[in-house]
């Protein structure tokens, strides 16, 4: 079974293979994305958890989930020495963080033209900042 890991280097190899040889942006902010994917560190699971059920016995629903030792490797699925179906998960402290986004140049020029043109007219700085804010939330949301 490949990684995800592995997955996404095949994708960025192929990308770049691509990339030599034609110059769109898509594929540049791609292959970007997927190496900063790639530099992040896997985060390590802080708990597991585990759950049980017997089809053919007094059991047949799932049992709550309890406390178990983490164990790398372990199946998230398995038939125990008894025949019980064996459910596994790992649990984390949090999501990794998201990395900010800024704005490209075309998202600069596109909020730019957004605001009136004439400097000084009105509230221009405060509809300007305003639109800032909007696009950095939209990409960052």
């Amino acid at each position: 079974m490949t990684t995800k890991d592995e997955a996404l280097r095949m994708a960025l190899e192929a990308l770049e293979l691509y990339q030599s040889k034609s110059s769109v942006q898509m594929f540049d902010d791609a292959a970007a994305a997927i190496r900063e994917v790639l530099a992040q560190p896997d985060q390590e699971p802080v708990a597991a958890q585990h759950r049980f059920r017997h089809p053919q016995k007094t059991m047949p629903d799932w049992s709550a989930w309890q406390p178990c030792k983490i164990k790398h490797g372990r199946p998230a699925w398995e038939f125990d020495s008894q025949g019980y179906e064996v459910e596994y998960r790992e649990l984390y402290t949090s999501p990794p963080p998201k990395p900010w986004v800024g704005l490209t140049q075309q998202e600069q020029s596109s909020v730019l033209a957004s605001v009136p043109t004439v400097p000084f007219e009105g509230d221009w700085h405060l509809a300007l900042l305003t639109a800032i804010e909007a696009k950095l939330k939209e990409k960052n949301a």
